[in-house]
């Protein structure tokens, strides 16, 4: 009898087993391939029965299923309606004034998860300032980098993610998600050489991007960026031939003095010149003239966990590993200091080297997901945690999946994927409205990652029609 046919008629529990990863018949069977591991587990939040088990103790690399306990974390410590600030100070010198700007890591302004504020709406608000106080020309235009990390790269991170887009590294202070598109114009012979034709936005730096990159004859992107602060910006790899403007995503080098030298231009369309740019360690006292609050951490959380942003979970982390601001955020830090809070508030023992997932030595097991939710569940932020997470077969990263099944829209969690990885963890609403929390890590398998997900989809949908009274 399959797999399938034994859920629908008995009530027991499902337990994935080591036979079924060798395509064996029995309860909760994925029938994936030997080489694969898995850790799984599923409550019923009314009872705490365990509707299915696998291994659930088994830490494996959860990928970014890692949001889910930084935007849990953030939304406990911080207050799902708390806000971040970037602080304007003047500071008046026989020399002149210069403006001081205060980051703590908020990763929305210019970002295109984020409408309305930008810095040309930030420098409306500072120049008003401005002239409020009879200033017309700045001589220093400043970035405070007090409390950002000495370390500008997250720990273990692989090279190959920290100058391609999607590994973008949060900074103090930040603009447009800091990214730029790269723009090629590729040669029309496989093999020919590919031409950077522009920058955008465009940034104003005598850095500028190495180009080892060639035609070919297939459709996608595979080129790779490569970043270390001001040393390096290089770009290699394969575009697809005869493209013309073929974009390539890309980390800004030297965010903070990028976002100063954008703000400076937006200050001098308004007026107000500004004779140089810079930043500093320890900046000297100036008096605030304007704050500028992000949205809240909850809308954050919910754009973190919907689009799977790293640079946003990743700023959320540094900025609570700065104790509100009175310390240098850390890295290191701000990996160990998730897992303690999880390891004391959950009762479990994680490993984290970042807040995102980027990082592949990161260790949860499901019981570490299912426990960290539980928490979760128990506590006030509950119903806006909730809702960060993206629905099955509506939103997010599994938006595609799901979408004519009984539990379209029933199930919210968050996924986790890189190479060798797929992960989910979440809640699934039973028909009767009971809640069950569950988890989902999958690593080694030789399957494509969408049949491993349509796989546990399916591992849901059973759990729905077993237990749905």
């Amino acid at each position: 009898m399959s797999i399938f046919k034994t859920l629908a008629t008995t009530a027991i529990a499902l337990t994935l087993t080591t036979a079924a990863m060798r395509g064996q018949a029995s309860s909760g069977s994925l029938g994936l391939s030997e080489s694969a591991s898995v850790s799984a587990m599923a409550v019923r939040v009314r009872d705490g029965k365990v509707l299915a088990k696998h291994d659930a103790q088994r830490r494996l690399t959860p990928a970014s299923l890692t949001k889910a306990f930084t935007t849990g974390m953030a939304m406990r410590e911080l207050g799902p309606a708390a806000r971040l600030a970037t602080v304007f100070g003047l500071r008046r010198h026989d020399g002149g004034s210069d403006i001081v700007v205060h980051g703590s890591f908020d990763p929305t302004i210019g970002s295109r998860y984020f409408g309305g504020v930008n810095l040309s709406v930030l420098a409306d608000s500072v120049v008003e300032r401005l002239h409020a106080a009879g200033v017309e020309r700045i001589e220093n235009l400043e970035i405070d980098l007090s409390l950002s990390p000495v370390q500008t790269y997250g720990g273990c991170r692989l090279w190959e993610d920290i100058g391609n887009g999607y590994g973008a590294i949060p900074s103090v202070v930040m603009d447009a998600d800091n990214e730029v598109s790269l723009y090629f114009n590729t040669s029309v012979a496989e093999g020919g050489e590919c031409r950077l034709d522009s920058i955008v936005p465009a940034i104003e730096s005598d850095l500028r991007p190495r180009v080892d990159v060639t035609a070919y004859s297939g459709n996608q992107d595979k080129s790779n960026v490569f970043i270390a602060d001001s040393a390096l910006w290089l770009v290699t790899g394969q575009l697809p031939v005869g493209r013309k403007a073929f974009g390539v995503k890309a980390v800004v080098p030297s965010p903070e003095l990028t976002f100063a030298r954008r703000l400076a231009r937006q200050l001098e369309a308004r007026g107000v010149k500004t004779s140089r740019v810079r930043t500093a360690e320890s900046p000297a006292k100036d008096s605030t003239i304007f704050v500028h609050y992000s949205p809240t951490i909850a809308e954050i959380a919910k754009q973190t966990n919907t689009h799977s942003l790293n640079h946003f979970a990743d700023a959320l982390t540094l900025h609570v590993s700065t104790q509100g601001g009175q310390q240098r955020a850390s890295w290191d830090v701000a990996g160990s200091e998730l897992a303690k809070y999880w390891k004391s508030n959950a009762a479990i023992n994680p490993l984290f080297r970042d807040g995102s997932g980027l990082a592949p030595y990161n260790a949860v097991s499901a019981s570490d997901v299912v426990a960290m939710l539980k928490t979760m569940k128990k506590s006030r932020e509950w119903a806006e945690y909730k809702a960060t997470l993206p629905r099955l077969g509506i939103e997010g990263t599994w938006s595609g999946l799901g979408r004519n099944t009984d539990i379209a829209g029933k199930v919210r969690a968050k996924s986790g994927s890189m190479t060798g990885v797929v992960s989910y963890g979440g809640v699934l609403t039973l028909a009767n409205g009971d809640e069950v929390l569950f988890a989902v890590i999958v690593n080694h398998f030789e399957e494509s990652p969408y049949d491993v997900k349509k796989r546990i989809v399916q591992w849901l949908l059973n759990i729905y029609k077993t237990h749905h009274q």
